[in-house]
């Protein structure tokens, strides 16, 4: 079965704002889920780097410049870490 192709009855979505220390994007108990997006926000003055560990970084993530967003299918939010290349780099989330 593909993905896209499955409705979910529920969603919960968010804001978070993370600075040079990892973060979670969220933390919602594990629950499962089909997939997750991440949007940075248009008035960031830098890049938040999304990766699914804690060594999250510059290096070692997914960039997101100001108003870019990535969609990753995985089973859990709390699976997916943030970084910011500077202080108080905001995040909108949507888990569904």
């Amino acid at each position: 079965m593909l993905i896209d192709q499955v409705t979910a009855s529920v969603f919960k979505a968010g804001n978070g704002s993370v600075g040079t220390a990892a973060q979670r994007v969220a933390s919602l108990g594990a629950k499962a889920c089909f997939y997750v997006l991440v949007r940075a926000a248009a008035a960031n003055s830098g890049t938040i780097y999304v990766n699914d560990t804690a060594q999250v970084a510059s290096t070692h993530g997914f960039h997101l410049a100001a108003g870019e967003e990535v969609k990753i299918q995985i089973d859990s939010i709390d699976k997916v870490w943030v970084i910011g290349s500077g202080a108080d780099q905001a995040y909108s989330w949507l888990n569904v």
